[in-house]
């Protein structure tokens, strides 16, 4: 625009006809301001800088054909590349996965440190939770002394593992993670290693300390190695982290 820094975002879905996309107040598109994340669904996906900060953005999803946008979730979780905490659950459509700023106004003003928490949606994007449901490794809640304790789990902009918080296409319903159950998301090297079978419904520790990880046999087999010092040999599992 010649009287304005805001750039204009356009789409089309055949390379020829060209729509111009209309976000509502306060999205401001500068150059370099907003990333488009992973959107192999209707929708299109859109997280723009949260004011003049390039720690936090609002994610912003769009109609089927991309031309209307409305604020999914605020204050996510980016870094200076322009990588956002953000992710699509394979195999099955719409189950996302986020991190979100609690403290943003802190961070941009005083520059204190992130107050990260995970949020998980199960309708893409329309509405988003917290990961409540959280065993230890013997079976029994998680339980700490802060009242709005849940799991938060280091995602793409912390990324220690291929794939991040996520399941191989091929084990359907398996999720690993590394993180912590607690009021915020903890550094890498004090979280732990927690699986889900239901798609991110409940979580359960399979290992203390952080792991990189990976998925075989379509789930059936899980493997894991020690991500926080050096070590000789791998762990492996058979019957979904019960033992290893």
């Amino acid at each position: 625009s010649p009287d304005k820094a805001d750039m204009v975002f356009y789409v089309s879905q055949d390379g020829e006809n060209w729509h111009e996309a209309i976000f509502p107040d306060g999205a401001n598109l500068h150059e370099k301001s907003f990333t488009i994340v992973e959107s192999p669904g209707a929708s299109l996906m859109i997280d723009v800088l949260g004011g003049g900060n390039d720690q936090f953005g609002s994610m912003y999803k769009s109609n089927s054909n991309g031309t209307f946008f409305i604020k999914s979730l605020e204050n996510t979780n980016r870094n200076v590349m322009g990588f956002i905490d953000f992710e699509r659950i394979q195999g099955v459509e719409g189950i996302l996965i986020a991190n979100v700023i609690m403290n943003p106004r802190q961070v941009e003003a005083q520059g204190v440190a992130k107050e990260v928490r995970t949020r998980m949606s199960f309708d893409d994007g329309a509405s988003w939770k917290e990961l409540a449901v959280v065993k230890d490794m013997n079976g029994n809640n998680m339980r700490c002394s802060d009242k709005e304790c849940a799991l938060h789990l280091h995602s793409v902009t912390s990324n220690h593992n291929t794939g991040q918080v996520s399941s191989a296409e091929s084990a359907i319903g398996v999720m690993m993670g590394v993180g912590n159950y607690g009021a915020n998301l903890l550094e890498y090297d004090e979280c732990d290693t927690f699986l889900s079978e239901d798609y991110g419904l409940s979580w359960r520790m399979v290992r203390e300390g952080a792991h990189k990880y990976e998925f075989g046999d379509m789930g059936t087999l899980l493997v894991l190695v020690d991500d926080e010092k050096e070590t000789d040999h791998v762990w492996w599992s058979k019957n979904r982290g019960q033992s290893w």
